[in-house]
């Protein structure tokens, strides 16, 4: 964590244009404030135009500054910072609009066990799980476009610098495929928040095939939350990959911890 400010951060013009991630929707507040103050030099849903474009209405934006607002814009987010906490990140660089929009398009899919995946780093809960774990070959590849990163996150701020020792190339090749390292993979699988996610989606995949018995379960368990939770997080130091974990293991493990009876199936 760093006690950097916003105006601290956008006045090293040395290190490029700034940009915004936005992770939300464009009806949402948060863009809605970047256009009322006229901060927008350009701005773009990167799923137009791609694979993704039929979720354009959910789409993050990537959005450029533009040079005169910086000092009126920084001075607005140190006073009032953005009311979604999630909101993203912003970042500087010296790669022009057209060669920005290119890159987070084609980096928004990734391989991962030979499936295409979606990318969501423009997310800071994700962000701040993968960044500290880039080598040298993610920073010339993923974020290839970076020179520094800000994410705000409460009162403090969490600041990301590409390695001065490793010479950016003239031009970035783009692979024919990005396969996602397995380091960030385990970095990302042993997080917290991926493992709340998974609780999560167990709960919703359960309440969907196993209705009346899901109401029956959590009308009487108070802590049955904690009690999935647990259960994932003992898989995972089994070395299960809980990504694949479904609602009929979540179910067998309910009955052989008796929640459950038979006769209530």
């Amino acid at each position: 964590m760093t006690s950097l400010t916003w105006t601290q951060w956008v006045s090293n013009i040395s290190k490029g244009d700034v940009y915004f991630f936005i992770n939300t929707s464009p009806t949402s507040d948060s863009i809605k404030r970047f256009y009322s103050h006229n901060w927008v030099d350009e701005a773009i849903p990167l799923y137009r135009g791609t694979g993704l474009d039929h979720l354009t209405e959910i789409s993050p934006w990537l959005i450029k500054i533009k040079s005169i607002s910086l000092y009126h814009l920084a001075k607005e987010l140190d006073e009032c910072p953005l009311e979604d906490k999630y909101w993203g990140w912003a970042y500087h660089s010296h790669l022009n609009w057209k060669e920005q929009i290119n890159h987070w398009q084609f980096y928004q899919m990734v391989t991962v066990d030979n499936e295409l995946v979606h990318l969501r780093i423009f997310d800071p809960r994700i962000a701040e799980i993968l960044l500290p774990n880039l080598k040298e070959e993610d920073w010339l590849s993923l974020m290839y476009p970076v020179n520094d990163i800000f994410i705000q996150v409460n009162k403090e701020s969490l600041f990301f610098e590409y390695p001065k020792d490793i010479l950016k190339r003239k031009k970035h090749d783009f692979p024919l495929k990005y396969i996602f390292p397995l380091y960030l993979l385990e970095a990302w699988r042993n997080s917290l928040y991926a493992t709340n996610l998974v609780v999560e989606n167990l709960i919703l995949d359960f309440w969907e095939e196993n209705g009346d018995l899901a109401n029956l379960l959590f009308s009487r368990e108070n802590n049955i939350r904690d009690i999935i939770y647990k259960w994932v997080s003992n898989e995972k130091v089994k070395n299960t990959d809980i990504a694949y974990l479904t609602d009929k293991n979540l179910l067998n493990h309910l009955l052989n911890i008796k929640l459950i009876n038979k006769e209530e199936l």
